[in-house]
């Protein structure tokens, strides 16, 4: 399987893929995990065509989170030498604000260990709503840099239970509006809602970082990506574009 957890195969399930057997062989005690759903106008599947093609042209892709891990990836770090995320789909419903937000920016640059902005490499940029779930302007934004052999367009089969995971860092029960977090497994704990994991993928250098530099996107940019994604160059052709176009206000930023 690689570094995919469970695929589709035509439209039949691949069966007999628990969570705990994955524990013993694709993924350790400890990872990240983040949920995820329609986010800035755009379906899953747009966003998973999108890593697609941003692996065909930078060897990695990048996925953007919402809130800060802390120190979470570094201690990741020093528990598994090959430290992976894995994706689950959002239980609930996309909200209004994703599914027609009324602000987006793209990122193209990550702040480094030196606070200096480094650009994203090319053909990408981490894509994301102006404003914060409360409603105010964005005051920071995250991205999780990846890579995985195989990127389907979805996987099934494995679970997370989330009444066993555990803040890496304090231990702590992950808190039910925390989209991403660093865990390790209790599996002592009550298992609560159970995910499914439907995607899992190295995380390579520089592991994660605050993104930086945005540009506004238009409802219209949004479309041409989505449209373009069938034809790779035409993608590559309109982030490239995107990503010579003049910064947006520094309050965004």
């Amino acid at each position: 399987m690689g570094d995919v957890l469970c695929r589709v195969q035509g439209q039949a399930k691949v069966e007999n893929c628990s969570y705990e057997r994955l524990i013993g062989m694709e993924i350790p005690a400890q990872f990240c995990w983040t949920r995820f759903g329609t986010e800035s106008g755009m379906s899953i599947g747009d966003i998973v065509r999108q890593k697609q093609l941003q692996q065909q042209a930078a060897g990695l892709f990048c996925w953007g989170i919402g809130n800060a891990l802390g120190n979470g990836i570094n201690e990741l770090r020093k528990r598994q030498h090959a430290p992976v995320v894995v994706f689950s789909a959002m239980a609930s419903r996309a909200a209004p604000r994703d599914v027609r937000p009324e602000g987006v920016v793209a990122w193209r640059a990550y702040r480094g260990e030196s606070g200096a902005a480094t650009p994203l490499p090319p053909g990408i940029v981490v894509i994301s709503r102006v404003a914060s779930t409360s409603g105010h302007t964005k005051k920071g934004h995250y991205v999780l840099f990846c890579r995985s052999d195989e990127l389907p367009v979805f996987a099934v089969g494995a679970t997370i239970k989330f009444g066993h995971l555990r803040n890496i860092i304090t231990g702590n029960l992950v808190g039910a509006q925390q989209t991403t977090a660093v865990v390790t497994v209790n599996a002592s704990g009550t298992a609560g809602r159970v995910y499914a994991a439907s995607l899992v993928a190295h995380l390579v250098p520089p592991y994660y970082a605050q993104v930086a530099d945005p540009v506004a996107l238009s409802a219209a940019d949004i479309q041409e990506i989505i449209a373009s994604t069938d034809d790779p160059a035409a993608w590559f052709a309109k982030i490239t574009q995107i990503r010579a176009r003049p910064p947006v206000s520094p309050e965004v930023a």
